[in-house]
């Protein structure tokens, strides 16, 4: 009987740790996703209402040093052709998160927003490329890059410099 009620807690312990997958070195938590959600609904939201401001302020400093950021932004919206009128929910394509005495020092997140359609009937994807934490350099912390793509895949607009961010990675 106390071996069932031990087995029973440990089920319940794992069960409300948040944990949904473990790959490799990193662990994906629940609270991971519902950033991204929560990211990826204010994109959409930026993108449907033109809001350059929201979208913007989404951004690290590196990429809001950028003398056109706005124009940037505002020719990323104009890429779109036609209003917004359905999209996928948002999955997160690759993710690194490092841990140092219970303190994330470095979280890294590359969604995409897939099927994005238009009411003229053509299909985009977003994938953006975000720290949400990085203890070594805080002015990487926000999106360094924000792709759009059509569903062709033959046209790209980018807003923001992943190499601008993370030179060492060229």
């Amino acid at each position: 009987m106390k071996r069932r009620i031990k087995l029973l807690s440990f089920m319940l312990l794992i069960l409300f740790t948040g944990c949904t997958s473990n790959c490799g070195n990193s662990v994906r938590l629940k609270n991971d996703d519902v950033k991204v959600r929560d990211m990826s609904e204010t994109i959409i939201e930026c993108f449907i209402n033109k809001d350059i401001e929201t979208l913007k302020s989404m951004f690290c400093p590196i990429i809001l040093s950028l003398d056109d950021i706005d124009e940037q932004i505002q020719g990323a919206f104009d890429f779109i052709d036609g209003e917004i009128i359905s999209y996928d929910i948002p999955r997160v394509h690759a993710m690194h998160k490092q841990n140092h005495e219970g303190i994330t020092t470095l979280h890294y997140i590359r969604p995409n927003i897939r099927n994005i359609e238009s009411n003229l009937g053509k299909t985009y994807e977003i994938r953006y490329y975000s720290y949400l934490a990085n203890t070594e350099n805080n002015n990487r912390i926000g999106l360094s890059l924000l792709r759009i793509i059509s569903a062709c895949g033959k046209e790209e607009y980018d807003i923001g410099d992943y190499y601008l961010v993370n030179p060492e990675l060229r």
